[in-house]
């Protein structure tokens, strides 16, 4: 289902992308809301299942209060900056899902959190990247499991564009996440589950404190650390 104008989900509203064993793509051409008490997911067997970010130009995705539940893919298109609305805005990519950004494409996470517990699709058309702000939050959750994928980060404004404020990795032992370019921690590094993140070739500057949970974690590579 192709929607050029804008979405806006309200009250105890449900959105579900496909059943049986059907495929379903929702391409969001314009804002996407999702009031507190809406629902989006999905009940197929397929694997599919998607929201794609398509406008040329800036669209805002905004989904404080609601649930996004299931496999649900999320892809940002080559001609769209997809920016999270506000404080309370998410994207989450539940275990089983993935989200991929194309090259030329930008998730800007704003003041918003990036949950993957699923991976990111990395490759040759997938170079897009994910823009910082002093308020980001990123987390790779323990129910993830396998490699997380390569992370791209915004480098217009070195220190800005890629800063995030707190970067948590609760992946096991081979759920390993590599950065493809340079990263600015703001607040904590927190590792626990005996994860690793790989910053071979880029650099990654912390200005907040590493912690290590239960099963602890490690910072591999070799490249420059400040």
């Amino acid at each position: 289902m192709t929607v050029s104008d804008n979405i806006v989900m309200s009250g105890t509203s449900t959105l579900n992308l496909s059943s049986a064993t059907n495929r379903g793509i929702l391409k969001a051409g314009g804002d996407f809301t999702a009031g507190a008490g809406s629902t989006v997911t999905e009940t197929s067997s397929a694997t599919t299942n998607e929201i794609q970010f398509t406008k040329t130009g800036t669209q805002i995705f905004t989904n404080n209060g609601s649930t996004f539940s299931n496999d649900i893919n999320y892809l940002v298109k080559s001609t769209s900056i997809t920016q999270l609305g506000n404080s309370s805005s998410f994207v989450l990519v539940n275990t089983g899902a993935k989200i991929g950004l194309e090259t030329g494409g930008k998730l800007d996470i704003n003041d918003g959190i990036v949950t993957v517990n699923g991976v990111v699709t990395t490759g040759a058309s997938y170079l897009g990247v994910f823009k910082g702000s002093a308020n980001s939050n990123m987390t790779f959750g323990s129910t993830g499991t396998g490699a997380a994928g390569t992370l791209y980060f915004d480098q217009t404004t070195a220190g800005t564009s890629n800063n995030i404020n707190t970067f948590t990795h609760n992946r096991s032992t081979t759920g390993t996440a590599t950065l493809g370019n340079d990263l600015v921690i703001g607040g904590p590094l927190a590792f626990s589950n005996g994860a690793a993140l790989i910053i071979n070739g880029t650099t990654l500057t912390l200005n907040g404190n590493v912690t290590y949970g239960a099963g602890s974690g490690s910072l591999t590579g070799s490249s420059l650390l400040i």
